[in-house]
């Protein structure tokens, strides 16, 4: 009789994970914190309910060669050229200082060196899962705070694999050796070099053939070998399997089929990284965890605190804006999966002690668990930190293309200075209408300052910002930025201290547009809903519906959709009465044969609207288009007529204009 309770263990801890996931979806909480959650519960140090927690941590190891594998997929050079300054400067300068505080203070807490030096490591990454999702759902991720988050975590992703060659390298009986490590990391680095080379040399050549086969089970099963062949590889070597899979990732990654592999390997992803997470929280000892509650709650404040403050001293020293410091720096003050991953690995080289692994177990779940609730703070926090821009603006206005941009009348103030915010201003430059721009990207500050752009650095939520680019006497504010939090204030400050200003705010979803009216925004452009009304009118201009008749259906739906879309105003209609025009009136084009009887005839003579109904709207002649034809406009042959009218009266005037002979309709 075979075993099964591996099975059953296993259903039965995917139960607990979908209701505590259910949960705390509803509870607005990151679900990797309901897996650890989950792993607490059924395991040996809770409800007890799983017993073979080895076979489930081999299935957890699975999901850690497919996290590091996915990572590498997602790995993009552009996104990396794209935000390239945060990556190289702020994700370097913040993993060393991590490192270098950690390892000093553990040092002098009296740990040895090397293990000092691995609990910095373990130290210094932050959750890139939890971060990510909670910027996503706030829709952050494209602001400047979000650029430079993202730049910090994909540099601490890349670093796992450095620090995982590392690793064994510091359980030597005499001590940490430089010569040994940096012999080491040679070897390793021409290694990953090795099958680097031979994974982009073969790697594409096996996909080709696999594509070429069209069959979904193929592919999978393709990547599949392509991930653990290379992690066996490099585990062959000498090296982890997580970063074989992470090297067959990179290779896969700049290929024309990434996505699709992502697509297809993302559901054993989640499944595998679930269990990943669920393992860890097994691992976790409740009685440890309310024996040593308050010396833990003391490294959770300590560890939030540095981390903060570190991370925050770097965008600070990039960016000159402690608003930003403040957010990046709350963003990334926890510690990460990837900690797990690291620490486990650095468990099986005697590199920590039964006791400092569930201390950092404790730790690290209660800083991950605190990490959405100070990232919905942050904005708040930052507010009420004295930013001191007065003087950093003022100094910039003098290099803004030679302007005071204090002494600008009736112009249009342009916050954020992203591809929306270029276009208006460079509309604005060619149509010669004063205008000056706030931005709080000092990157992008310095470069529009180089071609001439009357640009500040500020935050245009500060009213004190907006009194130095004079917003008083302003016509227009117009808020590009991608930020909805930081939207809503701009707004509100605007128009609390400038009646007259007229506003015009930008927002991804149409859920926002009541909320920014209700603030005192005089036109919402809601991202969601403009796209919506694109879509539709570029798919009824393919079925040659009049222009006139899609503006009214796209001006009634925005009526109807939003209450505060008031302008421009229309006759009362309702969609259902548009529905019926669309219904009843339709246009076709008829091309005018050779012998049809109407050649040769004015639209006079031929008299189509009395008989049929119909209307002649326009014609076609050469390539030449005559719109509302006049009376005496003589038809021939070859000529494209554009008709509009009902479908019976068209099919009447096809009576007219058909060769009688052979009763045969043209359409186009």
């Amino acid at each position: 009789m075979h075993d099964f309770s591996l099975l059953y263990e296993l259903f039965v801890v995917f139960c607990i994970a979908t209701l505590v996931v259910l949960i705390f979806q509803r509870l607005k909480l990151p679900h990797i914190i309901g897996f650890l959650v989950c792993g607490v519960a059924a395991g040996p140090h809770g409800l007890n309910l799983i017993t073979r927690v080895e076979g489930v941590n081999v299935l957890a190891e699975i999901g850690v060669v497919l996290l590091l594998f996915t990572i590498g997929l997602e790995f993009s050079l552009a996104e990396l050229r794209r935000i390239k300054r945060y990556v190289v400067v702020g994700g370097l300068l913040q993993v060393v200082s991590a490192v270098a505080f950690a390892t000093l203070v553990a040092a002098l807490l009296g740990m040895s060196w090397p293990r000092a030096f691995f609990l910095g490591q373990i130290f210094a990454l932050s959750s890139t899962a939890i971060v990510l999702s909670v910027l996503a759902n706030r829709g952050e991720v494209d602001t400047p705070h979000g650029h430079m988050i993202l730049g910090i975590l994909l540099f601490q992703d890349l670093c796992i694999v450095p620090m995982m060659l590392i690793t064994p390298l510091l359980n030597t009986a005499g001590g940490f050796q430089l010569l040994p490590v940096v012999l080491s990391l040679g070897k390793a680095t021409l290694l990953i070099g090795a099958v680097l080379l031979l994974s982009v040399f073969i790697v594409p050549k096996v996909l080709d053939v696999i594509v070429r086969v069209r069959l979904r089970e193929i592919l999978v099963l393709g990547v599949v070998v392509i991930c653990i062949g290379t992690a066996w590889l490099t585990s062959s070597l000498g090296l982890s399997l997580a970063l074989g899979a992470f090297i067959a990732g990179l290779a896969i990654s700049e290929s024309p089929y990434s996505h699709q592999v992502f697509a297809e390997v993302l559901p054993f992803k989640d499944v595998f990284n679930s269990l990943f997470f669920i393992s860890i929280g097994m691992l976790l000892d409740l009685r440890f965890l309310l024996d040593h509650l308050p010396l833990l709650l003391l490294f959770v404040l300590c560890t939030l605190l540095a981390k903060t403050i570190l991370g925050g001293l770097v965008i600070k020293l990039l960016s000159g804006s402690t608003r930003l410091a403040l957010l990046v720096g709350l963003a990334v003050s926890q510690i990460g999966e990837f900690s797990f991953v690291l620490a486990k690995f650095g468990l099986s080289f005697q590199l920590l002690d039964t006791n400092m692994y569930q201390g950092f177990l404790a730790t690290t779940v209660l800083t991950m668990t605190a990490a959405p609730f100070l990232m919905a703070v942050a904005p708040n926090l930052a507010r009420c930190v004295p930013e001191r821009l007065e003087s950093k603006l003022a100094a910039q206005q003098e290099s803004a293309a030679g302007k005071n941009l204090a002494d600008l009348r009736d112009h249009t103030i342009i916050v954020g200075f992203g591809l929306n915010g270029r276009y208006l201003a460079r509309v604005l430059k060619e149509s010669s209408i004063p205008y000056c721009i706030l931005e709080m990207n000092p990157q992008t500050v310095r470069d529009a300052q180089r071609d001439g752009e009357p640009i500040g650095f500020g935050d245009a939520a500060r009213l004190e910002i907006l009194r130095l680019v004079n917003f008083s006497a302003a016509r227009i504010l117009v808020i590009t930025a991608d930020d909805a939090v930081i939207g809503r204030r701009i707004v509100a400050v605007a128009r609390q201290n400038c009646k007259g200003l007229y506003i015009v705010a930008r927002t991804k979803f149409a859920a926002h547009v009541a909320g920014l009216y209700a603030l005192g925004a005089n036109q919402v452009i809601a991202e969601e809903f403009e796209t919506a009304t694109e879509i539709f009118a570029r798919v009824l201009a393919e079925y040659d519906m009049p222009r006139n008749v899609i503006d009214a259906y796209i001006e009634t739906i925005r009526r109807e959709g939003s209450p505060m879309l008031r302008k421009p105003e229309l006759p009362p209609a309702s969609v259902e009465r548009l529905r019926q025009l669309l219904a009843g009136n339709i246009v076709e084009n008829f091309l005018l044969l050779e012998n049809s009887p109407a050649a040769g005839k004015t639209l006079a003579q031929l008299d189509l609207r009395n008989r049929t109904g119909v209307s002649i709207i326009a014609i076609v002649r050469d390539t030449q288009t005559t719109a509302n034809p006049p009376a005496d406009f003589v038809l021939q042959p070859g000529d494209l007529l554009v008709m509009m009218g009902m479908h019976r009266g068209l099919e009447n005037a096809a009576e007219f204009l058909v060769p009688s002979q052979s009763g045969e309709k043209v359409y186009f």
